[in-house]
């Protein structure tokens, strides 16, 4: 009879030399003391978490806003809600080129109907056609431009020229001018009023805060809080986003008539721990992901506190915990208390850190001047799709002329759309001549779109001199001036555009404004003086 073999259970037995890698030896003691002292072993704490936390919080909404700066008294204007800020703060007129007001002329015949525009058609574009390019125009436009205007020309109607026309209150002088019926007056005045609220739902006037002279947008927002009226301002807002490094706290009175808020809480809540990338992990043996490679952090030899900052997240992250609360946008929140609930069933009050003794204030999110403690949620445009670049103006200091130029880069063409000026400028521009005789010349030229800013009143201001600006920047005054603080010597890119976004409705906000961003530093412009040149003028 032959053996039968069994077995009750197979393991290996790692004392055994043929299998060392199973005896998870630590070759590193001192990591793991590292972890110990990570999770506070090695301090000998109570090691107490934290249960629930109870929040009481007062929420001032954001009702009133004011361009520029408010004087004393004045309470500005209610902010619609839900409208983006920048929609408002930033808007400014858009120039209407020929092929927009070609469009806006096919809109209004789409409101007549196909009778009427059978009947007044040819009239209407005898009376309101879009007018052909001028030769200045077409001196200053590049080729597309000019060959698009001039099938625009004398054939499609002008729609801005039909908006501005005495029809608007009075339609019975467009009637008279095109021989519009007695009997079909009625549908006709209907068309008008219909193409007049598109127009003007499309056009809007202006209410942003502008300043050409100083390229920038200043202006303020106001709350009623507990502690009284509070006003926000922006005086160097230069376009584009807004949030609450922005602002800063000021004297003001917008909001003062506004009811006061009524404190909410408290709110109890579970606290989560708070979790950034590069964050050490808190397990024992878990290391942390390479995706996050904290030697490769950038820091200039004068950037200490953004290395501090790093430190102080790597050594202390673990002992901050993040306690949700939903506030609206538009609005300024104070936390007037918090408690926190902890396994040892002790309650601690957590006071505000800038409160603390002995402490600078924490300044992160905090509005500067604000002894508060307040949190700022502006109502920002979210997702906003921007337009391409319309109009460009570089402003830039010229030592070597000691002059300030404003370089017009590119500008609205007279068809619609921008045109490249040193394109153009290129393409016009005759080939020099050169002659076997020098010549005298008192000073050399620049190009037409480098407009010299010349200083005024004592230096503090630069004024436009000299040129022909063509873009819709350097036309603002009479002359255009600059303050000129507003100058560093870095310079100023300046850009308008258009942008679209959506209000907390769903509802469609379009609008056009100017943003003004650092430069490029210095230029040249090769301007000379009391020079001989073989070149002939």
């Amino acid at each position: 009879m032959g053996s039968l073999t069994t077995w009750n259970r197979l393991e290996p037995r790692t004392r055994s030399e043929s299998l060392p890698g199973l005896a998870a030896r630590v070759g590193d003691p001192l990591w793991l003391l590292g972890r110990q002292d990570q999770v506070g072993e090695l301090t000998g704490s109570d090691t107490a978490s934290i249960v629930s936390a109870t929040i009481a919080y007062e929420v001032a909404p954001i009702t009133r806003w004011a361009a520029g700066t408010p004087a004393a008294g004045d309470n500005g204007t209610p902010l619609p809600h839900g409208v983006p800020l920048e929609s408002l703060v930033d808007a400014v007129t858009d120039p209407v080129g020929r092929r927009e007001r070609a469009a806006a002329g096919s809109r209004f015949l789409r409101f007549l109907g196909d009778d009427l525009v059978r009947e007044h058609g040819e009239a209407l574009r005898r009376e309101f056609a879009v007018s052909v390019l001028s030769g200045d125009e077409s001196s200053r436009s590049d080729d597309l431009g000019v060959r698009r205007a001039a099938l625009l020309g004398g054939r499609a109607i002008d729609g801005l020229a039909l908006r501005l026309a005495p029809a608007f209150p009075d339609p019975s002088s467009v009637r008279e001018r095109i021989g519009v019926r007695p009997i079909t007056a009625d549908a006709f005045d209907r068309a008008l009023d219909a193409f007049g609220d598109w127009w003007d739902a499309r056009h809007p006037l202006p209410t942003g805060a502008w300043q050409a002279d100083r390229l920038a947008a200043p202006f303020a927002l106001g709350a009623r809080t507990a502690s009284g009226s509070v006003t926000l301002h922006a005086p160097d807002h230069r376009g584009g986003r807004v949030d609450w490094h922005t602002f800063d706290v000021g004297s003001g009175t917008l909001g003062a008539g506004d009811p006061a808020p009524v404190p909410t809480g408290p709110l109890t809540v579970l606290p989560g721990r708070l979790a950034f990338p590069g964050m050490p992990s808190s397990r024992w043996w878990e290391f942390e992901n390479r995706a996050v490679d904290l030697g490769r952090l950038e820091a200039a030899p004068d950037d200490l506190g953004r290395l501090l900052l790093a430190e102080f997240a790597l050594v202390y992250g673990n002992d901050f915990f993040v306690v949700p609360l939903t506030v609206p946008a538009g609005s300024l929140t104070r936390i007037t208390r918090l408690e926190v609930l902890t396994t040892y069933g002790e309650r601690v009050t957590i006071p505000r850190a800038g409160t603390l003794p002995g402490r600078r204030p924490w300044r992160m999110f905090e509005i500067d001047g604000d002894t508060e403690g307040r949190l700022l949620i502006a109502p920002c445009a979210v997702d906003v799709l921007d337009g391409p670049v319309a109009e460009e103006v570089l402003f830039t200091r010229d030592e070597a002329a000691n002059l300030a130029w404003g370089i017009e880069m590119r500008v609205p063409g007279p068809a619609g759309g921008a045109v490249e000026r040193r394109q153009v400028e290129a393409e016009q521009a005759p080939a020099p001549v050169r002659t076997s005789t020098l010549r005298y010349r008192l000073a050399s030229t620049v190009p037409d779109s480098w407009l010299p800013l010349v200083p005024v009143e004592g230096g503090e201001s630069l004024e436009q001199k000299g040129g022909g600006p063509v873009g819709t920047l350097l036309t603002q005054g009479s002359p255009f001036r600059l303050v000129t603080s507003e100058l560093p010597r870095v310079g100023r890119r300046v850009t308008r555009r258009s942008h679209l976004a959506r209000a907390t409705d769903g509802t469609r906000r379009v609008w056009s404004s100017w943003a003004a961003r650092s430069g490029r530093a210095e230029s040249s412009s090769g301007l000379s003086y009391d020079e001989l040149t073989d070149v002939a003028e």
